[in-house]
């Protein structure tokens, strides 16, 4: 579980800063998703190598939790009086399940493009050297063969999270993962046996740290955009709150 649990705290640390491009503008954050997209094969062994991570993970987890109910031959009579422990520790479990359903969701969301086609089907023409972004109602079959097209992953962004329900949704579900996180990195390094003596303290405070800034860079998006921080417009040229282009 501290393994699969490492290599899963170095993804979505990377995720995050990867998609804080977004503020970097259009042709950042398009070039960034075109360049992952070009990688083709390589980039589907990636996920699947995640999601197999993912269940090696879950897989662990039940399996831990079992063994620890296993240990224990007599049950608690009295309700619990926690003393040590910490909130995010005590609701592992709940905040596992939140993460798992966020996980689903996000993948149908911004990569299958199930849960919101209208979002996801945003393009970009390469016209005279420059990509160029379309307008909502722009029918990218009609172009002429050989035309240069690329998914405007920076205006199915915007507008994929500038939705309230979805939105809120996004905050919910990465405040669970940084109350998961704020737990489990602390005690990765107590199961890999590298939290002991004088690096005790500066071990107790990796977890909620790492909490801290995914909380931070993760929400920070979803609420440039409920906020108005960042918009689109109708042809989807950038529009930033103050008006200026």
């Amino acid at each position: 579980m501290a393994v699969t649990g490492a290599l899963l705290v170095g993804f979505v640390v990377q995720h995050m800063f990867a998609n804080l491009q977004i503020f970097l503008g259009r042709g950042v954050y398009n070039d960034y998703a075109h360049f992952m997209q070009s990688l083709g094969k390589l980039l589907w062994v990636a996920r699947l190598g995640l999601i197999l991570i993912v269940v090696l993970h879950i897989w662990a987890a039940v399996r831990v939790s079992r063994l620890n109910d296993e240990a224990r031959t007599y049950r608690y009579h009295k309700p619990r009086n926690y003393q040590v422990t910490t909130p995010w520790a005590r609701y592992m479990l709940f905040s596992g399940v939140v993460i798992f359903l966020f996980i689903v969701y996000h993948i149908l969301h911004f990569t299958a493009g199930v849960a919101d086609p209208a979002v996801f089907n945003h393009w970009e023409v390469m016209v005279d050297g420059h990509w160029m972004p379309t307008p909502d109602t722009f029918d990218i079959t009609k172009l002429p063969a050989g035309t240069e097209i690329r998914h405007d992953a920076y205006e199915m962004f915007i507008l994929g999270l500038k939705k309230p329900t979805v939105g809120l949704f996004y905050i919910v579900a990465n405040g669970a993962l940084a109350m998961h996180l704020a737990h489990a990195c602390s005690s990765m390094f107590h199961t890999l046996g590298l939290s002991y003596g004088k690096y005790r303290p500066f071990v107790a405070l990796i977890g909620p740290g790492i909490g801290a800034l995914l909380l931070f860079g993760n929400v920070l998006m979803p609420l440039a955009m409920l906020t108005g921080m960042v918009e689109v417009d109708a042809v989807g040229a950038v529009a930033a709150a103050s008006g200026h282009h």
